[in-house]
């Protein structure tokens, strides 16, 4: 009995911290919708955004399999997006949880749609982490609210650079 108390709240343990650090990320493996779980704490990255004390995040992770562009956006009917206390906020990195490099970033999909829509371009087997984080709702009653979300992967043979990558132009092709 006491075994399976104890595994019991492992389990339960592990899934109070589920994606609430890059390390427990969730991982999205395929094109769809998906909510986010409300959460009390949790570790926030300020590498692609301003930073505040007190923010909170909910973190997802991608692996293409092939060359391609990912689109994660809130601006959806759910999601009420028409006032700070709904606002969203998204960044979306590569690398490792220790050393994240941005590569992606949106905080408002207009001057009066506070959702969030980012696409940028992903290479096949490279792991890309994205943060949901309450940047707008600290200290608020709605700070840890739930959203909704959109995921699409969409293979390409060529892929653009995003806006937080420099190429130089000897390094451009002509296909």
């Amino acid at each position: 009995m006491k075994k399976l108390l104890l595994f019991t709240f492992l389990i339960m343990t592990a899934m109070v911290n589920a994606q609430t650090t890059c390390a427990t990320a969730t991982t999205v493996s395929s094109n769809g919708t998906l909510t986010t779980p409300t959460y009390a704490t949790s570790t926030f990255s300020a590498g692609c955004a301003a930073n505040k004390t007190g923010i909170r995040a909910i973190w997802y992770k991608y692996t293409p399999a092939s060359n391609g562009e990912i689109t994660i956006s809130s601006d959806l009917a759910a999601n009420n997006g028409t006032t700070y206390t709904n606002d969203t906020r998204i960044s979306v990195f590569k690398g490792t949880c220790t050393q994240l490099q941005c590569v992606g970033y949106n905080d408002d999909v207009s001057a009066t749609n506070y959702k969030s829509s980012v696409t940028i371009p992903v290479a096949a087997g490279t792991t890309y982490y994205f943060q949901w984080d309450n940047y707008w709702n600290v200290g608020t009653s709605t700070a840890n609210l739930a959203l909704q979300f959109t995921f699409d992967f969409t293979a390409a043979s060529c892929i653009r650079p995003s806006a937080f990558e420099f190429f130089l132009p000897e390094n451009y092709s002509t296909t």
